[in-house]
């Protein structure tokens, strides 16, 4: 239906603060905008909250959009098998995207849509520059991650995924296993020349930063290959929901979601979102901890 790929808009949109805005303001934006067909919703800091927990009014408030027609979908850095818990939780079942864009999959089906794993020859590049760096790497295939040691993110992370990686020399399983996205973590303070360092030696793949909303102290960074285009996966959505840019609505937290919240043609930053993912959306509602997802599909849909 749709073969076109949105450009994703660059700059401030001039978002509107939901919060700020009046009933009868809401209403009005509502009956001037398009309809909404299709809800893709961003996970850790989004429908997750700072307590690792999905509140019953982010329950409710879906089931509500639901019954209104909305298909509702998982646009997301997480892997499939590690979003599983909150698509089961939430019925999030139609077809979205995973690994921050290697993977647009359907959960109701279990079929693989698209796909663009790491080659492996950048791949063992990215690990070894990783390891040179003293960062804490993660490798995701379809249906389980690896780690090479034990850090002091580990823990952390596994209780996010609500999954515990297996241990492996990442030289062994590159070259048999098909691996979607790796997963720097380190500390928010000696993260960024690292990370700058790292995206300088290998220009060819893609580098998507996010922060857990409890712990902005910790960055992630999620590293795919250069194939995986945010602006396909988002028209490759489009295409198979058949739906228009227009009538979808993408809500997020992470610098990783800016492109989707600017190529829907509704974008809600959540209010726990840094000030530049907030220019790059048309709405930002309150906190994950403040009921801001709920209270963001209250107001628009």
């Amino acid at each position: 239906m749709i073969n076109k790929v949105p450009e994703a808009r660059s700059g401030s949109r001039g978002h509107v603060e939901l919060d700020a805005s009046t009933p009868s303001q809401l209403a009005a934006l509502r009956s001037t905008r398009p309809p909404i067909k299709l809800a893709l919703f961003d996970i850790d800091g989004t429908l997750v909250n700072s307590s690792k927990v999905i509140s019953a009014a982010t329950v409710k408030a879906l089931q509500r959009i639901r019954r209104l027609g909305v298909k509702t979908a998982v646009a997301s850095g997480r892997p499939s098998f590690a979003a599983q818990h909150v698509i089961d939780t939430l019925s999030l079942n139609d077809a979205g995207m995973f690994y921050t864009g290697a993977m647009i999959y359907d959960p109701s089906t279990k079929q693989i849509i698209t796909q663009q794993p790491l080659p492996p020859n950048d791949l063992s590049k990215l690990f070894g520059s990783a390891r040179a760096a003293k960062l804490h790497c993660e490798l995701y295939t379809h249906s389980e991650y690896f780690i090479e040691q034990v850090t002091e993110f580990t823990n952390y992370h596994t209780s996010y995924l609500h999954c515990a990686p297996r241990l492996a020399n990442f030289n062994d399983i590159t070259n048999v296993k098909t691996i979607y996205k790796a997963l720097l973590v380190a500390q928010t303070s000696t993260a960024k020349a690292a990370i700058e360092t790292l995206k300088a030696r290998h220009p060819n793949l893609i580098f998507a930063t996010g922060y857990g909303p409890d712990r902005p102290d910790i960055v992630f960074t999620s590293v795919i290959s250069q194939n995986a285009c945010k602006q396909k996966a988002f028209a490759q959505l489009c295409s198979h929901h058949q739906v228009l840019p227009e009538q979808v609505l993408s809500i997020g937290d992470a610098d990783s979601d800016a492109e989707f919240l600017q190529m829907a043609g509704t974008g809600v930053a959540m209010g726990n979102a840094h000030d530049e993912i907030k220019a790059c959306a048309n709405f930002a509602t309150r906190h994950v901890d403040d009921e801001g997802l709920a209270f963001a599909l209250r107001s628009l849909i």
